[in-house]
């Protein structure tokens, strides 16, 4: 399912707590287009951000209706740019010692004395 500011709220119920990897992992997109589109609809007052106790953060709809896209022509529609392949990087990062040694090399060599 494409992830739309339409197709969330349509997947949200109201006054329910929705955790924004559980709604990921239905929309199939990593977490953080999926904070940015809740984000939005935090702005525009359709979802309200709810700190809970154990420090995470959870949405809620409050709102019955839905936005409408291009209704204002002066405003832009926005869109999220994605990844065509989800990247997973796993392993051990190896090679980096050198080049932060080289960094420090040069930034010692413009230090003045």
């Amino acid at each position: 399912m494409k992830l739309t500011q339409v197709t969330l709220l349509n997947r949200m119920q109201i006054g329910r707590d929705y955790n924004p990897t559980y709604l990921a992992q239905h929309f199939d997109v990593t977490t953080a287009i999926l904070r940015d589109t809740l984000c939005a609809l935090a702005q525009e007052g359709f979802v309200k951000m709810i700190n809970k106790v154990d420090g995470k953060i959870a949405f809620r709809r409050v709102k019955t209706e839905l936005p409408v896209q291009g209704g204002n022509p002066a405003e832009p529609s926005r869109s999220t740019a994605t990844f065509p392949v989800t990247r997973r990087v796993t392993g051990v990062l190896s090679g980096y010692g050198a080049s932060l040694a080289s960094v420090r090399d040069l930034a010692l060599l413009t230090r003045r004395i």
